[in-house]
């Protein structure tokens, strides 16, 4: 029972997180995007991030997009880069 109550706290977690990015974005910008909120929870460094906004013609100020990403990893820390290449190594292929 409580892998099913893990996941259900990491979807809380995920939602907390998508809405706190999205006020971020309405208090700074005047507009919360869920979608763009999403955008930056994939990214580990800020030139990632800030590199996939302009991608997407989204262009913010440095010191803005730092700021969501020190947000978005106070709530939801990145996987260590161990971690994600022990899994990588962990996947059989047939």
């Amino acid at each position: 029972m409580a892998p099913v109550k893990d996941e259900g706290l990491k979807k809380l977690e995920y939602l907390s997180l998508v809405s706190k990015v999205c006020l971020e974005l309405e208090t700074h910008l005047g507009f919360g995007d869920k979608v763009l909120s999403k955008l930056g929870i994939n990214y580990e460094t800020v030139d990632e991030f800030d590199a996939k906004l302009k991608e997407n013609g989204i262009g913010m100020p440095d010191y803005f997009v730092c700021t969501l990403l020190t947000i978005i990893h106070a709530i939801l820390p990145p996987k260590p880069k161990l971690e994600k290449e022990s899994k990588k190594d962990s996947i059989v292929t047939p």
